[in-house]
């Protein structure tokens, strides 16, 4: 579910010209998921519509890490 998410915005990010190529779009969409910045001044997209995209996809990646933390703790727990 994560990839599909990263790939679907990383397609967004292409499709709307905010980044020069796929392998731009998909770094940008793996740093904005995992919310962290891999300090490429280069790729640093513009316009509101992005920016809203990029907050979207970063607390989507928070929710989905949260989640998955949640249920790896209680499946440890119960075993």
């Amino acid at each position: 579910m994560a990839v599909l998410s990263m790939l679907a915005f990383a397609l967004g990010y292409l499709v709307s010209g905010a980044v020069d190529g796929p392998a731009d779009a998909l770094i940008y969409s793996l740093a904005t998921f995992a919310t962290f910045n891999l300090a490429r001044p280069e790729v640093q997209p513009q316009g509101t519509g992005i920016e809203t995209a990029s907050s979207l996809e970063a607390l989507l990646g928070i929710g989905m890490l949260a989640l998955f933390v949640y249920t790896l703790g209680n499946r440890m727990s119960r075993s």
